[in-house]
């Protein structure tokens, strides 16, 4: 059940990381050609960003995923 809800907020958060760069991409080079001396973005700092961001996304899916594994379900549902 962990990996099942792990993946499935991974694979939203990979998508959202892959449209957010080539946003960020497409918007860098139209800034470049319409400002001059503006220097197109390092790629290095894009990957860094992207893999800050899925660290972050699988942190914020994995921790509530796991304290969820560890109660009952039973008791979970009865409780209300």
């Amino acid at each position: 059940m962990l990996t099942l809800v792990t993946a499935s907020e991974l694979r939203t958060s990979a998508i959202g990381i892959v449209v957010g760069a080539v946003v960020a991409l497409m918007l860098s080079r139209a800034l470049a050609a319409s400002v001059p001396g503006l220097v197109m973005p390092d790629p290095i700092v894009l990957l860094t960003a992207a893999g800050l961001l899925a660290v972050a996304a699988l942190l914020a899916s994995a921790i509530p995923a796991i304290r969820a594994a560890r109660e009952d379900p039973v008791a979970a549902l009865r409780t209300n």
